[in-house]
């Protein structure tokens, strides 16, 4: 017997950062999967939601940029997530 999941898939073929955001690829790809979750086709629940969120701030804080450093260290962002 076989036991197949099929399920929707999205690939990513590319990559061009908005040089005034400074979003690096592994930002952008964690963001895009925290609004995945976001808008699922079954609601989560708001603990989940915010959780996706909370966990985009995080990440935008604890990155620095080519203007300023990053306003959290990665301590502090490992607290938060606890």
């Amino acid at each position: 017997m076989v036991r197949a999941l099929t399920v929707p898939a999205r690939i990513v073929v590319g990559f061009v950062p908005d040089t005034r955001a400074g979003v690096r690829f592994h930002i952008a790809v964690r963001n895009f999967i925290g609004l995945t979750h976001i808008r699922p086709s079954r609601p989560y629940g708001s603990a989940v939601e915010n959780e996706a969120k909370g966990n985009a701030v995080l990440d935008s804080l604890a990155e620095p940029t080519r203007s300023r450093p990053a306003r959290i260290t990665p301590q502090e962002k490992r607290c938060s997530q606890a």
